[in-house]
């Protein structure tokens, strides 16, 4: 990006005596920065600095960050928070732990990197820094590596001993071949000895398994966020032991059997997983095998600068997940569900923010003093505005261009694309505009010009007291369209894609089978070669082997659970034939009695809301994003069926993230303009917190 987007800040007197300030150490206020230019005053300050921590209350607002910055700094990564609240669900799955240790591998190789990460981020415990670090298993091509030892360690780290390996965090041995996916790498690498001599190092392809380029080295991560040696394991288990019998005793006393049956099914649950070699709940029990913790903080070098956003949200959120947190890990100790030291498993809030005030760095509050408590060394303030969109209208840009240049404005119109940006000035400049297309980072512009180059920011504002201005390409052409997500099939249960997502035992069904059991990959010769085929096992004696090319014909079985026993068909009846028909039979009878129904509601009539106002545009010109169009398509509609008398009964789908939030809220104010109530319900608490925040903060 050119330096000129941060060059400027130098001639604002209170940017230069802030930094100034931050040479001599402490924790200081800088108040008035829009969130749309908050990644130029990251970059403006720590540009000196080898490591940067940007803190935020809210994840979704950190990962926009994140993803906006990286346009200014391409090492920069994003730190997930555990959920504390829920990570003792037995779902197998780290993608979470992957994207966590990610940053923290970064941050040990890095001496220059930007992590961005929340208030519950800096909550979650962690182990001491070095002990992940010297887990690093380096593997060479040609040296010797003990085959046995290897094995023992990657179980040690939490790797998945499997028959073969289909997904990050998985090793397979097959005679002399280890195949190990590391789980903070995104391909998989098959490494074959010759007794303990590595031989070969590979990449391979996870669908095909066949091996790709020759690698000179492989490094592995933990697969988890503590290295579980046997030694530690069995202390470990020790501790749980002993808390598990003085709580179970506890329960017995109080006579709550229920509780205390639960509480021995899980404990011995997890001790016969850990014992068999499963560490995929262990983290879950951090406390026990970790006699010493640490956070994300400990993480980081003396040369941090760190930044804290809207540091009252980051005081209410802090307090917010503690007690809910400590709430529920209470109940879940009477009822059996956790042991005492569980509620270990989070750092105190006050305590984290603290050890933040001590550190080097920035507060960035909208309004001056507004730090929830927290008290800076010293206070700052910069004068910014944001600009209006051009509603991808050219001679709305054209006008304001030219006024800006008039009042020896040095403006910089920021684009992603070279082509865009060339022609952009060529149009510009026939119309008598100063304004020149430059990739040059250095590139000069002066007082009256207009300098287009590329970059990004999300939204222009600019600084009226240096008369600086930047515009985004979202400004003039709107929101850049999102890559459309692959669509799901859905006929009963979702088409197979992959063998990683099936596991022996599951129920799946087949286009002209019906209903059967998975029983595993085979492979076959036919023809002289080989290939896999999944094995399907259907009522009596029935097997169905289905090619690897025809898995769209199969799909997983919705419905299956203890309480519904599955009946099996048969290969070759008529029964799964009879069961489609009546299937078919049923949807057009229930098609049939919801046509009834809403025929039935047409005739009734509803309330018509009255048109937009202006109060309603302009609550939405202060929406803080640029709206996708899948939002403006959705709100349309809404409103349309909201003006309409008959009746509305809408389902708006989306996944999290996508601005759903926004499109009902937008429908609420139109409710309350046309003096109606509404009602927002939502599932659990820490999501009822959250749109409230987002509720006021809009309205």
């Amino acid at each position: 990006m050119n330096k000129g987007f941060t060059s400027h800040l130098s001639e604002l007197g209170e940017f230069t005596e802030l930094q100034d300030s931050l040479k001599k150490g402490g924790m200081y206020e800088l108040s008035g920065i829009l969130d749309v230019a908050k990644g130029q005053i990251v970059d403006a300050l720590g540009s000196d600095c080898g490591r940067k921590l940007v803190v935020f209350a809210s994840e979704k607002t950190a990962e926009e960050f994140a993803d906006e910055y990286r346009h200014i700094e391409e090492n920069t990564v994003y730190f997930p928070a555990k959920d504390v609240l829920f990570y003792q669900s037995d779902v197998k799955g780290n993608t979470l732990t992957r994207e966590r240790l990610r940053a923290l591998r970064v941050l040990k190789e890095e001496d220059q990197v930007t992590v961005v990460t929340t208030i519950d981020a800096l909550m979650n415990k962690l182990p001491e820094p070095g002990e992940l670090s010297d887990a690093l298993i380096t593997i060479k091509d040609g040296e010797e590596t003990d085959f046995t030892a290897l094995q023992r360690r990657l179980v040690d780290l939490g790797y998945e001993n499997v028959s073969q390996v289909d997904a990050p965090g998985q090793f397979a041995v097959r005679g002399g071949i280890l195949d190990v996916f590391p789980l903070t790498d995104d391909t998989p690498v098959r490494i074959e000895f010759f007794g303990d001599d590595v031989d070969s190092i590979r990449s391979f392809d996870i669908v095909s398994q066949k091996s790709d380029e020759n690698l000179d080295e492989v490094h592995i991560d933990p697969a988890m966020e503590m290295v579980l040696t046997r030694k530690k394991r069995d202390a470990g288990l020790k501790l749980l032991k002993a808390d598990y019998e003085k709580r179970y005793k506890e329960l017995r006393d109080d006579m709550k059997t229920e509780e205390s049956f639960r509480l021995k099914t899980s404990y011995e649950d997890f001790r016969d997983r850990l014992l068999s070699g499963d560490y995929s709940q262990a983290d879950g029990y951090l406390t026990y095998f970790e006699k010493n913790t640490s956070g994300l903080l400990d993480y980081f070098l003396e040369d941090t600068l760190l930044f804290l956003d809207e540091p009252a949200r980051l005081v209410e959120r802090g307090e917010i997940l503690e007690k809910e947190f400590t709430e529920s890990m209470v109940r879940r100790e009477e009822n059996g569900s956790a042991l005492p030291g569980q509620l270990q498993m989070l750092a105190s809030s006050k305590e984290v923010l603290a050890r933040c005030m001590n550190l080097n760095g920035v507060m960035l509050p909208q309004i001056s003093g507004n730090n929830g408590g927290l008290k800076p060394v010293d206070r700052f303030y910069l004068h910014q505005i944001s600009i209006n969109s051009y509603q991808n209208s050219l001679d709305t840009l054209k006008k304001e261009l030219s006024a800006y240049q008039k009042q020896k404005y040095r403006v910089y119109l920021l684009t992603a694309s070279r082509t865009r940006g060339s022609r952009l000035a060529d149009d510009l400049r026939e119309d008598g505009l100063s304004v020149f297309f430059s990739e040059d980072e250095n590139a000069e512009v002066l007082p009256g010009q207009t300098l287009i180059t590329l970059g990004f920011i999300r939204r222009g504002f600019e600084y009226p007291d240096i008369k600086v201005v930047y515009i985004s390409e979202s400004d003039i052409f709107g929101a850049v369209k999102k890559k459309k997500k692959k669509k799901k099939r859905y006929g009963g249960g979702d088409a197979i894609t992959s063998f990683s997502e099936l596991t022996p035992g599951d129920y799946v069904v087949h286009e002209v089978h019906g209903i059967g059991r998975f029983a595993g990959i085979h492979k076959m010769k036919v023809d002289g070669f080989e290939k896999d085929y999944i094995k399907i096992c259907y009522a009596g004696t029935d097997t169905l082997y289905v090619p690897a090319t025809q898995l769209d014909m199969v799909t997983k079985y919705l419905g299956a659970g203890e309480e519904h026993k599955v009946k099996l068909s048969k290969m070759g009846g008529a029964e799964w034939t009879k069961t489609r028909s009546r299937a078919k039979a049923a949807t057009k009878k229930l098609a049939k009695e919801l046509i009834a129904l809403y025929a039935e509601r047409a005739r009734v009539p509803g309330h018509a809301f009255a048109e937009d106002t202006a109060w309603q545009r302009e609550f939405e010109d202060n929406f803080g994003y640029t709206e996708t169009d899948d939002q403006l398509r959705c709100i349309s509609e809404i409103k349309a069926d909201m003006e309409s008398s008959v009746p509305m009964d809408r389902l708006l789908c989306g996944d999290v993230g996508y601005g759903k939030t926004e499109v009902a809220l937008r429908a609420v104010m139109k409710c309350i303009l046309d003096n109606r109530q509404a009602a927002i319900l939502v599932p659990t608490t820490v999501l009822a917190q959250q749109h409230y925040q987002t509720a006021v903060q809009r309205f």
